[in-house]
């Protein structure tokens, strides 16, 4: 199995005249729902559903499986630490989240139902874990574990903006996707939801990633559309015809990184860059 780089200048919207675009060869991905873009020179992918050599694996951008990659029954959300050089993977089957350090040690291990997504805090003390039964976690340092959302209908992904505070991801009944903000109530432990996505209709939310501001971008499959989502619920277009996208991670000046299953090319990585994330 082969990733290669081509470098192509076609049009996707008016905001990236030139995509650079990371091809994926179709049989390597057969549903990544994880990736973590080291450069564009190494690109980590979870195949969630590839079950070949004795589990999931990730793969760089030479097709070759990385020294932090995890191995487990289903691999799925791929994130890592902000201060640390520490990765975190999601064994759904397995009901587990793997810590690995740099070495691909595993530091920790914790135990949770179909854990589908996990994401650090900003200051990295914490971490927000979305579960396939439909509810949110949040994991402390002392590893405690409490409930903190539930009865999210079929969620995705999460983006932590602050301590107590994170964007989610719900794909829905088709047509009735959205993108809602959550913050703990003031005086309890009970979440609350404060806004969800405006103005711009989601049909199948699945990728997110935070930004500074406290607001979020988020992937659209099948509008195959990259959206930005403000703190008042304003949702503005940043690019589309990106074909199933899947994940998004945004990256340095604005630019953003994309996996979709389905673009004119077939699985790949587009790299764009829009000037709303400047």
């Amino acid at each position: 199995m082969k990733i290669f780089r081509i470098l192509l200048g076609f049009v996707f919207c008016a905001e990236f005249a030139h995509a650079e675009i990371i091809k994926v060869e179709r049989s390597a991905v057969l549903g990544a729902h994880g990736m973590y873009v080291k450069s564009q020179s190494e690109i980590w992918l979870a195949d969630t559903y590839n079950r070949l050599n004795a589990g999931s694996q990730v793969y760089d951008s030479s097709g070759n499986v990385v020294k932090h990659a995890a191995r487990g029954n289903s691999i799925a959300g791929i994130a890592k630490h902000p201060r640390q050089d520490l990765y975190s993977f999601c064994d759904i089957a397995g009901s587990q989240v793997y810590w690995l350090d740099s070495d691909g040690n595993k530091v920790r291990t914790l135990t949770i139902p179909q854990p589908w997504n996990a994401r650090w805090t900003p200051s990295g003390d914490a971490m927000f874990i979305v579960t396939f039964g439909g509810s949110v976690l949040r994991v402390s340092g002392e590893s405690r574990s409490d409930e903190i959302i539930r009865g999210l209908d079929a969620p995705f992904d999460i983006a932590p903006v602050g301590e107590t505070s994170l964007w989610v991801s719900e794909q829905g009944t088709p047509g009735k996707g959205r993108v809602c903000f959550y913050d703990k109530a003031s005086s309890a432990e009970a979440y609350e939801k404060i806004i969800c996505n405006q103005g711009v209709e989601l049909d199948n939310p699945e990728g997110l990633w935070p930004l500074s501001d406290g607001s979020v971008v988020a992937v659209d499959t099948s509008s195959g559309t990259l959206v930005k989502i403000s703190k008042d619920g304003s949702t503005i277009v940043l690019a589309e015809d990106l074909g199933v996208p899947i994940l998004v991670q945004l990256m340095d000046e604005g630019q953003w990184a994309v996996f979709t299953t389905r673009s004119k090319f077939g699985p790949a990585v587009i790299f764009g860059r829009s000037k709303e994330l400047l």
